[in-house]
């Protein structure tokens, strides 16, 4: 993963409609503004209670937040969205 793909993940779980971790400041990432970058570079980051949620599996991201990305040759959207199981430990591939 190379820096811009790493600040764009960074970036959509900051600015997403219900945020996944908050303190990103200067976000979205732009490197053509240098006071910006330092802030962000030295941003403390922390999960929101929704972040913590959705780490527990007690909420989803995909139900309250918009997906629309391609990752790795596939579109992800969120009626298009891999799903991990954990007992299996398995990917669960979208329907």
């Amino acid at each position: 993963m190379g820096d811009w793909s790493f600040w764009g993940l960074l970036d959509a779980l900051a600015l997403a409609r219900v945020p996944l971790i908050e303190g990103l400041a200067g976000a979205p990432f732009r490197p053509e503004s240098a006071s910006l970058a330092s802030s962000y570079f030295q941003s403390e980051l922390r999960l929101t209670t929704f972040g913590e949620a959705v780490l527990e599996c007690r909420e989803d991201n995909a139900a309250l937040n918009e997906i629309d990305r391609w990752w790795g040759g596939t579109h992800l959207t969120n009626n298009r969205v891999w799903r991990f199981d954990a007992e299996e430990e398995r990917l669960i591939a979208p329907a």
